[in-house]
């Protein structure tokens, strides 16, 4: 795609790496160069996205899609930030006993990432178990609902549009700004 990234990690503590493709072609350009940066001079202003997922910055929401109990919830990037079909990316934390209803998106397919705790996710009507470190895809229309286990389920969600006129109508939308 004509773009390159690496990561540096100022500590000597492990980083963890999710890379997520975007797109409907299942074609992924990622691979490895050889070449381990070292010595190379850092950005002044790194010129990609950075977040930070703060349970501060969380706000309750009731019953979630006619769900039971409190999902906390916070829009941490929106559709402005992105120049790809990438829409949103959300965080979340479903607490423990509660869940969220059904729902689905025509033009908008999402990846879940359990940040941590565990519960059970449906999707299409397919139940199973998951647990940090678990990444669930849910394609265009597919319905999903997310219920915690016996601790708070904590997910990261990439919301990506079909394409990059339905991200345009999903971004004039106020609501989905933030």
């Amino acid at each position: 795609m004509g773009n390159a990234h690496a990561i540096y990690n100022p500590s000597n503590q492990p980083v963890e790496w999710m890379n997520i493709n975007v797109g409907t072609s299942k074609v992924y350009d990622a691979f490895d160069l050889g070449d381990a940066r070292v010595g190379v001079a850092k950005d002044p202003i790194p010129q990609f996205v950075t977040m930070k997922l703060d349970h501060a910055d969380l706000k309750p929401v009731l019953q979630a899609n006619g769900g039971a109990g409190i999902v906390l919830r916070r829009r941490v990037l929106g559709p402005a930030v992105f120049y790809t079909p990438w829409a949103y990316v959300d965080h979340l934390i479903v607490q423990r006993g509660a869940s969220t209803g059904t729902s689905r998106m025509a033009d908008m397919s999402e990846a879940y990432y359990v940040i941590s705790g565990d519960g059970s996710v449906t999707v299409e009507g397919e139940t199973a178990a998951i647990k940090i470190g678990d990444a669930i895809p849910v394609d265009l229309g597919q319905s999903k609902s997310f219920t915690a286990g016996s601790a708070p389920l904590e997910l990261m969600v990439v919301g990506i549009a079909r394409d990059m006129r339905t991200k345009d109508a999903f971004a004039a939308a106020a609501a989905n700004a933030n």
